[in-house]
Parts: C-alpha cells; sequence; structure tokens
C-alpha cells in the first residue's frame, strides 16, 4: 500500500512511502523537521476539493483537532475514508491531559476515526483505535 504523507510547515512537502524501509526514514525525517509556519493553513490544504483533499484515504496528525474538522467531516460526507491523531500537548509539557474536545466526538460521529497521543501511553495502545476501526 502506498501512503502520501504531507506536511505543511514551512511549505508543503510530499513524500510518498511505500513501505517499511527507506521510504519510510524520510518520511520521519520530514516529520521531525516540520516547524509551525504562515501560509496555507491546513484546513484549506485537506480541504474534500483541494488536490491533497482528493486522495482516498487521509491520516491528520495535529495538536489542534478543532482546525481541520470541518474539513474532515466534509470528506466523511463525501464517502473518503480519514482518520485523525490528535496529540495531547498539554501532556507533553508536563501537564494533565487537556478535556476532550467537542471536535473530537464530533468527528467520531462523523465516521472519522479518532486516537488521542498523550506522552506516556505507548504508540501502539494510543493508536490502536484506528486499528481497530480500520478492520472492525
Amino acid at each position: 500500500r502506498q501512503v502520501l504523507l504531507v506536511v505543511a510547515a514551512p511549505e508543503p512537502v510530499l513524500q510518498h512511502v511505500r513501505g517499511i524501509g527507506p521510504d519510510w526514514e524520510l518520511a520521519l525525517d520530514v516529520l521531525a523537521a516540520a516547524e509551525p509556519a504562515s501560509g496555507t493553513a491546513l484546513h484549506e490544504l485537506i480541504a474534500p476539493r483541494s488536490a491533497v483533499g482528493g486522495v482516498p484515504e487521509l491520516v491528520v496528525v495535529t495538536g489542534r483537532p478543532e482546525v481541520v474538522a470541518d474539513a474532515l467531516v466534509a470528506r466523511a460526507a463525501m464517502g473518503r475514508s480519514s482518520a485523525l491523531v490528535a496529540v495531547d500537548a498539554p501532556t507533553y509539557a508536563g501537564r494533565p491531559p487537556g478535556r476532550t474536545a467537542p471536535a473530537l466526538l464530533r468527528l467520531a460521529a462523523a465516521g472519522v476515526a479518532v486516537a488521542v497521543l498523550r506522552q506516556g501511553t505507548p504508540l501502539p495502545e494510543a493508536l490502536g483505535t484506528l486499528r481497530s476501526r480500520a478492520v472492525g
């Protein structure tokens, strides 16, 4: 299976990932180099009618799910598969987990697979909800 990784900072970077190996290492490098930047807003980048929004499957990783909720709900309404990995940023700063954002509940109700990453939670455990939704 081929995956297209898009990182929107500072300029959009497209990285094709065809499997574990060199492509995956390049994808991790792209993610590690991401920085906040102005320019195209994430919700515009993934909107259903954008170049990236037209892909059949999309996973968005962000600490601000409210920013992408409308675009992901619209994708779901069009029958396009989407998932959101919400980073609970306060936990990475040593603070307690944030409250469940209304946007996460709205996304789940629309059929978007949702997972939450928190400091100290093993990645397979945090992403397990995505896997269970994908296969069942």
